[in-house]
């Protein structure tokens, strides 16, 4: 399929109306926006669409580099006056940006989860460690008693298995501190991303109503465009007539 300028300010106004970033990056709701887009694209009856949402996908992605591309052409070139933006500029950039609030989100998080779960095998460690130290010095313990008593030591045993239960007591709490942890983080987290969410679902919503204002403005004004010119029709077949009659 040719792509031309007008497939694709359609797609994009299809884009805003799906908002597919307000799903995670590579998750499959964000897969079902894009073929639900591919599907509301190819029922158009004009311009006539056909796309998969491989295909509508990839070339959103090559519009993306290109937009990104000029923009960076734009910026270096110091003392030009950059060309005004059309709809379609205009809509891509926003699309941009919310698609990398959102990747960014998702990233910072993925960041954050996989700090914590590196922390938390440190101490998983220290705490094996000490467990184990605890356990070869109570054997050594043992070991010197032996000579001595000729039999192992019951006192000995008692220390070593009260020595264990304490380590392992330590690295219970400690688990649980690190669960506690990652779970406020988690929630912490999630309620970020749906304030983040709620603010690009405003800042879309209120894109769509302004946009639908100007639409609204712009078929008013043709209507009253049109009764003028029939007002105008009508007046000149009636001046027509006069003359005709004289």
């Amino acid at each position: 399929m040719k792509w031309t300028e007008e497939h694709e300010l359609l797609m994009l106004r299809e884009l805003m109306l799906l908002q597919p970033w307000l799903h995670k990056k590579g998750s499959s709701e964000r897969g079902d926006d894009w073929e639900k887009l591919a599907v509301s694209l190819n029922a158009i009856p004009y311009p006539q669409f056909r796309v998969t949402q491989r295909s509508v996908r990839d070339h959103y992605s090559t519009m993306e580099k290109r937009r990104r591309k000029k923009v960076r052409e734009e910026d270096r070139a110091s003392g030009i006056a950059p060309e005004e933006d059309k709809e379609l500029d205009q809509l891509l950039d926003e699309t941009i940006e919310l698609f990398d609030e959102s990747d960014k989100i998702t990233d910072q998080t993925k960041q954050k989860q996989e700090e914590e779960a590196k922390k938390a095998e440190e101490m998983r460690k220290r705490s094996l460690e000490t467990f184990k130290d605890s356990t070869k010095r109570n054997a050594n313990e043992q070991q010197e008693a032996r000579p001595k008593k000729g039999r192992a030591s019951g006192a000995s045993t008692l220390a070593y298995l009260k020595d264990r239960a304490e380590v392992e007591a330590t690295l219970k709490r400690d688990e649980l501190e690190i669960k506690r942890h990652e779970l406020a983080l988690q929630a912490k987290e999630q309620e970020g991303r749906q304030q983040q969410f709620d603010m690009m679902n405003k800042q879309t919503r209120d894109i769509q109503q302004l946009q639908q204002q100007q639409m609204q403005q712009f078929m008013q004004m043709n209507a009253n465009m049109m009764q003028q010119h029939q007002q105008q029709t009508l007046a000149l077949m009636e001046l027509m007539k006069k003359f005709a009659g004289k």
